[in-house]
């Protein structure tokens, strides 16, 4: 195997789990108001479930952890402009949704890795996988 073809397989590799690891909450800036009148500020922390919604916040050197749960949430504030705890919701299920990555059909592999049935199997095979 040519370094080239080496260089190109460990890109692949590393673009299609940067991919599958791409999926995590936005971090958008959120305020919440609750039903009781408290009120609450921070990111929107990877933890959030269909039960809660958690934020979290740097206070010094800390990062603060902040859980809510959505029946008791009033009106969210997100980057600026009011969303429902429906409309969040959705947002972070599209977010965490599974990607497809599709890569472009070939041919014919280079005679290289033709003993393979596919450059993803060259691949787990080189890297010993």
């Amino acid at each position: 195997m040519t370094q080239q073809h080496r260089t190109t397989v460990i890109a692949s590799l590393i673009l299609i789990a940067t991919a599958a690891t791409s999926r995590q909450v936005d971090g958008a800036d959120v305020e919440v108001q609750l039903l009781d009148g408290h009120s609450t500020v921070g990111q929107v922390a990877d933890r959030t479930n269909s039960d809660r919604l958690w934020l979290s916040r740097p206070v010094g050197s800390t990062i603060v952890l902040t859980s809510v749960q959505w029946t008791s949430i009033r009106t969210i504030e997100m980057d600026g402009r009011q969303v429902t705890s429906r409309q969040l919701r959705e947002s972070l299920e599209d977010a965490r949704a599974p990607r497809s990555i599709v890569a472009p059909a070939v041919r014919q592999l280079p005679e290289k890795i033709a003993g393979f049935k596919s450059y993803a199997d060259f691949a787990r095979q080189s890297l010993g996988l």
